[in-house]
């Protein structure tokens, strides 16, 4: 009785042991592309203040202008009025 309840304890030991998940390990993942941030005038803009190349009134100085001359190019249009 005792063989048998020893020789069942290890064939669920050996069940369980084929039948439990791996452990992998996390794939390694390349590190993420710098972000090319100038690929707009906005983003030269962004640039050049976190490279101290321009201090934050230029920045934003120039932000207004490119606002100005954004809203004198492309204006927006109000929906008519019932």
């Amino acid at each position: 009785m005792v063989v048998l309840l020893i020789v069942l304890g290890m064939v669920l030991l050996v069940a369980c042991a084929a039948l439990w998940p791996d452990r992998e390990e996390p794939a390694r993942a390349e590190p993420p592309a710098p972000l090319d941030v100038a690929t707009s005038l906005e983003g030269a803009l962004a640039s050049q203040l976190l490279a101290g190349e321009i201090n934050p009134g230029q920045y934003q100085r120039a932000l207004a202008r490119l606002a100005a001359r954004d809203s004198e190019r492309h204006p927006l249009s109000l929906p008519p009025r019932d």
